[in-house]
């Protein structure tokens, strides 16, 4: 007797308008939470992922990110980093734009000013996001802050994962393959991104018919009345 087939439910995320539109409004938050959400917006990473984010993983000179362990939390352990390296897939550098570099730069600087503030108070851990003291986050503060920032600003409802799913989703309706996507996401199968993400490629597979049509239409368009071939 055959297992019952899971049902794979489509990911939602958000279109473009709607990302100009919390992009805009983001410009209004504290600095640490611009890095942090445009971070997830550019990159697509896991929420684990960008918690656990060290200095040490920004490489302003190539422009990359660099992506290779995860912030866990158990109860009765607490937090703790757990290595990428057990699933291949997971290590992966991912190139981030001038505007992000830049905004990293800055958040580098304010972050310097916090812990000269802090002194002795302050505990180095190298991390990207802290506490105020400079321990680690929680990997479920970004989500937390994500969803009290939707509401004050009346945002179409989207979980935090949600911006990993729109990262997908845009590139691969703007004809970035899906091997690419797939690299990016850290999937360890291909197959995971064709089925998560079927109404991009779907999109883009309208666009294909679409850049035939356009193509057909501009050579018609070129003026050639005689076929070189009618000469033979």
């Amino acid at each position: 007797m055959e297992p019952p087939k899971v049902a794979h439910r489509e990911s939602e995320w958000y279109n473009l308008k709607e990302l100009d539109q919390m992009l805009d409004v983001l410009e209004t938050e504290p600095l640490k939470y611009q890095v942090m959400i445009n971070i997830a917006v550019y990159s697509g990473i896991r929420l684990g992922e960008l918690s656990v984010l060290g200095w040490s993983d920004i490489d302003f000179d190539k422009k990359i990110i660099k992506i290779s362990k995860q912030l866990q939390y158990l109860s009765g352990i607490g937090i703790f980093e757990l290595d990428n390296t057990k699933t291949p897939s997971g290590n992966r550098s991912i190139p981030i734009p001038d505007t992000l570099v830049s905004l990293l730069k800055e958040y580098q600087d304010w972050q310097a000013e916090v812990r000269l503030q802090m002194g002795d108070r302050w505990v180095d851990h190298n991390k990207l996001f802290t506490k105020e003291n400079g321990e680690p986050i929680f990997p479920s503060t970004p989500s937390l802050w994500f969803r009290r920032f939707r509401k004050r600003h009346n945002l179409p409802n989207l979980p935090f994962h949600g911006i990993r799913h729109t990262n997908a989703s845009i590139m691969l309706g703007e004809g970035v393959d899906v091997a690419t996507v797939s690299r990016r996401l850290g999937h360890a199968d291909i197959n995971v991104t064709l089925r998560r993400y079927g109404h991009a490629i779907e999109e883009n597979n309208r666009k294909g018919t679409e850049a035939i049509v356009r193509a057909i239409k501009r050579e018609k368009n070129c003026g050639v009345d005689d076929d070189p071939r009618d000469a033979e």
